[in-house]
């Protein structure tokens, strides 16, 4: 179930799309700043594992952490080292190019879902992270992958196909003039936390963040969100 090809393929689609609000207006709006409630006080070295384009680095980067990235996708990371604040380097999350214990914090934001060797990528996290460093983990709500939303509406219904059993996910965007689709992972909750348990992970924080009021009333389709979660987080401990 390797995605990356899909993800080489389409980087630039993918960058169009996450670099604009209008098309991703659930990062802009609360993925991206709840998921930063996580985050820990800079230190000397923060791993953005899987970084696709960078728009998460930029972030921390902003906010002044020393961040190095990494994408398998050749293309991604090209254009997250394009748009600056961040190191990158092309590699895999499973063999990470970098020296054991020299990060003390480590985030994969909406790309856990998308790799196909879960257990080697933490295990990778676990290396490079120093005693007591940090892991923030933001992924696509295994309660969302299980099932699907019987149409865009407001009101409409969900049904649940299969909740436990792993299998590949793809993931939609059909608005706004973009038409993008890409290859994920669905597997249930305990796949996350058993791999984080393996490496000797604490699980400290556990949110399942949900649009506001106000960004309802701009966005009437993310009304559906507020009865199924739409993104997990999560902050461990080594």
């Amino acid at each position: 179930m390797s995605v990356d090809p899909a993800w080489e393929s389409k980087a630039r689609e993918w960058a169009r799309f996450a670099r604009s609000p209008e098309h991703d207006h659930f990062f802009w709006t609360f993925n991206a700043p709840r998921f930063l409630e996580l985050i820990p006080r800079p230190g000397r070295r923060t791993l953005d594992l899987a970084c696709g384009e960078g728009r998460l680095g930029r972030l921390l980067s902003e906010r002044g952490h020393r961040v190095v990235a990494v994408d398998a996708a050749p293309t991604m990371a090209r254009l997250a080292h394009e748009a600056g604040g961040q190191l990158v380097v092309i590699g895999s999350a499973s063999h990470l190019p970098i020296a054991s214990g020299t990060a003390d914090l480590a985030v994969a934001f909406m790309s856990l879902q998308d790799i196909a060797d879960l257990e080697p990528a933490v295990a990778e996290v676990a290396r490079v992270l120093a005693k007591g460093g940090h892991f923030c983990i933001a992924i696509a709500h295994p309660i969302r992958s299980a099932g699907h939303f019987d149409s865009k509406e407001p009101d409409s219904g969900f049904s649940l196909t299969s909740y436990f059993r792993s299998r590949p996910w793809s993931w939609r965007s059909e608005h706004t003039g973009l038409q993008l689709e890409l290859p994920g992972i669905h597997r249930p909750l305990e796949a996350y936390t058993a791999a984080l348990e393996h490496e000797g992970f604490l699980i400290e924080v556990i949110r399942e963040p949900r649009p506001a009021d106000e960004q309802v009333s701009v966005h009437p389709r993310s009304e559906r969100w507020l009865r199924i979660p739409c993104f997990l987080h999560i902050r461990a401990v080594r």
